[in-house]
């Protein structure tokens, strides 16, 4: 059983990755090392958000009675997140933002950031300061869903029924793969990547330990022979557990039994022969009832 569990926490947030495009003397493109860019945490939770986790198409031919499936393993998940921004200011380190400046925040160093191709890299040093690609993390600590995603759609709405300030939005994202590496400047995110590393943590360890007793056990001889010694012991006590059990079980048997016939001698005893029709012949067979004692 895992003794390092990751536990849920109140965390939604994106980390988006700049990857610069680098072009040789030769004229050849290549991306450069990944670079945290920018970290946009949901100050207000998500009101709902739905995974869907499909398979991909499968093909199957029937046969008369039988069929025959052929499987494409499992699709990308589709991501839909929709809840607010939030109205009234809230601190985040030492920023305090207003629920419109979150919204404008989430649209325009985010979303149209990352949808971008042609930003331009004055913060990196590069032959021609051209172009570059952005990835996007997605974090939800709440549901343990964490990897590279796309958003397909940001869709931001306001209702004056509801609030003429208060900005909502759904957003539709496509999993697409395990978390980038990178090396974050962002302390929660730093935080958040050590905790769910803990499980494998803790895996690793398990292994290490286990090959050092195996490499003990391989290496001498007399600890290999004491080593088969305890499992030869291990094995027969638990044997003998199981015949103790087993005898158990009969002392449970008897000892029923011999209630069962207390009870039968004593609703025998008890007939009134003379009133009962029935008495005179279960007088006559009472002498062929076996009594156990």
């Amino acid at each position: 059983m895992a003794l390092l569990k990751i536990p849920q926490l109140n965390y939604v947030v994106f980390e988006a990755i700049k990857f610069p495009i680098v072009t040789d003397d030769k004229g050849n493109e290549s991306l450069g090392e990944p670079v945290q860019d920018k970290v946009v945490v949901l100050d207000r939770l998500f009101t709902s958000i739905k995974y869907s986790h499909t398979a991909l198409n499968t093909n199957t031919k029937f046969f008369g009675d039988s069929y025959l499936t052929d499987k494409g393993g499992l699709a990308p998940v589709r991501i839909e997140m929709k809840g607010t921004f939030g109205y009234y200011a809230l601190r985040r380190g030492t920023s305090v933002r207003t629920g419109f400046e979150r919204f404008k925040e989430f649209r325009d160093e985010l979303f149209n950031k990352v949808q971008s191709i042609s930003e331009s890299l004055e913060d990196v040093t590069l032959a021609d300061k051209s172009r570059c690609i952005y990835g996007l993390n997605f974090y939800d600590m709440v549901n343990h869903f964490w990897g590279e995603v796309d958003i397909k759609e940001f869709l931001a709405t306001s209702d004056a029924n509801i609030h003429t300030k208060l900005q909502m939005y759904e957003v539709s994202m496509l999993g697409l793969n395990k978390l980038i590496a990178v090396q974050s400047q962002d302390f929660l995110v730093t935080l958040i990547r050590k905790t769910i590393e803990l499980p494998s943590i803790e895996e690793d360890l398990e292994k290490h330990i286990q090959n050092y007793i195996d490499d003990i056990l391989n290496n001498n001889e007399d600890l290999k022979n004491l080593w088969k010694s305890v499992q030869d012991i291990k094995s027969k006590l638990s044997f003998l557990g199981d015949i103790k059990t087993g005898i158990d079980y009969a002392k449970q048997f008897i000892d029923q039994s011999k209630i069962m016939d207390a009870n039968l001698n004593s609703l025998i005893g008890g007939l009134s022969w003379s009133s009962n029709p029935l008495g005179s012949l279960i007088s006559e067979g009472k002498n062929f009832i076996p009594i156990l004692n």
